[in-house]
């Protein structure tokens, strides 16, 4: 909740703050142009939780009859390492192919919920990322 509801956007410059984990700089103009989108307020980010505990599991069940699925319902940030790790065990040690069935990961969660640094960590061990939802 509180990566989310912390995020402020400057609609002159198009920059994306967090007020705690990437703060503005120290000037009044820009601090006082700052605007919350709707969308990170608190009771938008509650609703979209709410949506997505409601589904994840029927989702997580689904994919898990097909594929290899790590689960983390309450989000992976502060946990990145391990579950880097985790990934890595399941792609295993040996060199990752671009061929069609080669492995497919889906990065999959809220905003704020950590995929972006896995994305990072894959993309920098595989040299790959397709995409994050």
């Amino acid at each position: 909740m509180e990566r989310v509801t912390g995020l402020r956007y400057d609609p002159m410059t198009n920059r994306l703050y967090h007020l705690k984990f990437d703060p503005p700089p120290k000037n009044n103009l820009i601090e006082s142009r700052l605007v919350q989108k709707p969308s990170d307020s608190e009771e938008a980010t509650m609703n979209r939780l709410n949506i997505y505990r409601k589904n994840v599991k029927g989702i997580m069940d689904t994919w898990k009859t097909k594929y290899n699925v790590l689960s983390y319902p309450e989000g992976i940030m502060g946990n990145e390492q391990h579950v880097f790790k985790e990934v890595f065990n399941i792609l295993g040690r040996r060199p990752v192919s671009r061929a069609p069935r080669s492995y497919k990961i889906i990065l999959a969660g809220l905003p704020g919920s950590g995929k972006t640094k896995i994305a990072n960590l894959l993309h920098q061990k595989y040299g790959f990322v397709n995409g994050i939802i």
